[in-house]
């Protein structure tokens, strides 16, 4: 678990010294136990409870003692007038710390068994009798010394009150972890979803500022994406000027703009992710080249175009594109082949089996395109990982581009 935060400590000064004025009031000093009201009492064990919660996270942890007072939580950052931005992170940080402690493993049939013990209040309302220079401090001693007592019991919950609506609360947190802690790749779609979730546990003035906060969220990542692309432009820039030297070219060179970099690059995003180097559809022939045009264009090596046309062929295999149309797509990459041996023989096939699906009945042609489909398959097997039918098909549009 990282270090306290500076805003969670901000807000433990502040309860301390909230919870030193309620708990004053019960001193034998400055005031009668029997004339504190039942509400102030539960204040102040609330208060001194949330506090001891925040300043010991390890005994907490080990304990399995989670935090879910979110309408305290929601008035003490609003009571204590911290910044809209300061309200987000705060909350944030116990969301964080709940989910350290084992929320998202947790389910409520577990919790209800973890709660068969209660602390007995009592016992900690009788240490208001007791003079203290520092009342919060007081609480919190005896507060530990009692979970440490019952740590066997493995609570679940911070006193071991009743969490009624505990499903809802963990999957509150697992929507925070996927879509905010862990989620380097932000969208407004997951800024929208993590505002309605939170909905039902924060006021209005609340949920502002968390939106704020998550806005600024986004921009930094968008920041952290440009800063990439300019590496990468940067990294293009040298890769140019070390091949104008090479080739003694002429200092006219035109080397491309920052702005045409990420113009292309933003464009073969739209047909594979290479930031990630996954798929995310099905290629057609003319845009794989077209893909692999670009990536010439802009310089990447043989090894991430190669890795590029190994991961787009095994996924359109598995895609469940329509046989009828990737043979037409791909007929002419087979012909390219057809004198190895097995090419040869499962191209002119494929041939025949295309033909039949024309004059096919209903039920015959599902049969012929499932056998297509398979046929196919198998002559592409063949040619796994050899890729000269496309780089060679760079090449020529290159010519055809430089004859006109």
């Amino acid at each position: 678990m990282p270090k306290q935060s500076r805003n969670l400590k901000k807000l433990c000064d502040r309860l301390e010294r909230l919870g030193n004025h309620y708990i004053a009031k019960c001193s034998p000093i400055n005031g009668d136990i029997e004339q504190v009201t039942s509400k102030e009492l539960e204040i102040t064990l609330n208060i001194g409870s949330f506090y001891t919660w925040l300043q010991n996270y390890e005994v907490f942890n080990k304990a399995k003692m989670l935090y879910h007072r979110f309408d305290l939580l929601d008035a003490y950052v609003n009571a204590f007038e911290f910044s809209p931005i300061e309200k987000a992170d705060i909350i944030f940080e116990v969301m964080k710390r709940n989910i350290a402690i084992g929320i998202l493993q947790d389910d409520a049939t577990s919790v209800a068994k973890k709660r068969e013990h209660q602390f007995n209040y009592e016992y900690l309302k009788m240490q208001f009798r007791l003079p203290s220079k520092n009342y919060m401090q007081s609480f919190e001693r005896v507060f530990l010394a009692m979970i440490e007592e019952t740590l066997d019991n493995n609570f679940s919950t911070l006193g071991g009150t009743v969490i009624s609506n505990f499903d809802a609360l963990r999957h509150l947190h697992k929507v925070l972890n996927e879509r905010l802690f862990t989620n380097c790749d932000m969208s407004y779609r997951d800024v929208e979803v993590i505002i309605k979730t939170l909905e039902p546990y924060f006021l209005d003035q609340t949920l502002e500022g968390i939106r704020l906060y998550l806005q600024n969220k986004l921009a930094d990542q968008e920041k952290v994406r440009e800063e990439d692309i300019q590496k990468e432009a940067l990294r293009l820039h040298i890769y140019l000027e070390r091949e104008a030297i090479r080739s003694k070219l002429t200092p006219k060179l035109k080397i491309m703009s920052k702005r045409e970099y990420n113009a292309l690059y933003h464009e073969l995003l739209s047909y594979f992710d290479f930031d990630n180097m996954r798929a995310i559809r099905y290629l057609k022939m003319d845009e794989i080249i077209h893909c692999l045009i670009i990536l010439r264009q802009l310089s990447f090596d043989d090894d991430v175009v190669n890795n590029f046309l190994k991961l787009i062929d095994t996924y359109n295999q598995k895609s469940g594109e329509n046989a009828l149309l990737r043979y037409m797509d791909l007929k002419e990459k087979l012909e390219y082949y057809q004198d190895i041996p097995e090419v040869g023989a499962l191209l002119k096939e494929l041939d025949d089996v295309f033909k039949q699906t024309f004059m096919a009945a209903a039920d015959d042609y599902e049969f012929l395109k499932q056998y297509l489909d398979m046929e196919l398959n198998q002559a592409l097997d063949y040619l796994k990982q050899n890729y000269d039918y496309e780089h060679q098909k760079i090449l020529t549009i290159k010519q055809k581009e430089k004859d006109n």
